[in-house]
């Protein structure tokens, strides 16, 4: 009888698919529109990504399914939905131009706010200061000399 034993499988490190391969991937697309990036929204927040560019994904041009009823598997409508989940593709120059904008902004805003700390802090050191005291830590020597001075 052999008593070596098997390792362990680790589908957490299979190559070649996901570790969950029985599992569906309803969000998986058929194919790729070229030029366009898509994201999945939420329903409620369709009209807010309109504003911001984004329109309704074509299913013929994504090679899925269009909605259909149970009833009588007729499309309802032209775009591509999974359950709460519709998606929506902006074109990449869009996307691109998007994602510097916010960079930008976050950007802007990480210096003001670095900004804002640094004079807070240039404050606090003005008051101790004043007040006879340093920033710095001193010793137990340090802090007795400077005391008894």
């Amino acid at each position: 009888m052999n008593d070596e034993k098997k390792p362990a499988t680790k589908p957490w490190n299979m190559k070649g698919g996901s570790p969950n391969q029985w599992a569906p991937d309803y969000l998986r697309l058929a194919k790729k529109n070229p030029g366009f990036r898509c994201k999945w929204v939420r329903q409620d927040n369709v009209e807010r990504m309109t504003y911001q560019g984004w329109s309704l994904c074509k299913p013929k041009d994504y090679g899925v399914l269009t909605d259909r009823t149970i009833s009588d598997a007729t499309p309802i409508s032209d775009r591509i939905q999974r359950r709460e989940l519709i998606l929506m593709e902006i074109p990449e120059e869009m996307a691109e131009q998007r994602e510097a904008y916010i960079e930008n902004k976050n950007s802007a805003a990480l210096k003001s706010a670095n900004d804002r700390a640094k004079q807070k802090a240039r404050q606090l050191t003005e008051k101790m200061r004043e007040r006879g005291m340093t920033h710095r830590m001193d010793t137990e020597e340090e802090f007795s000399q400077r005391v008894e001075i």
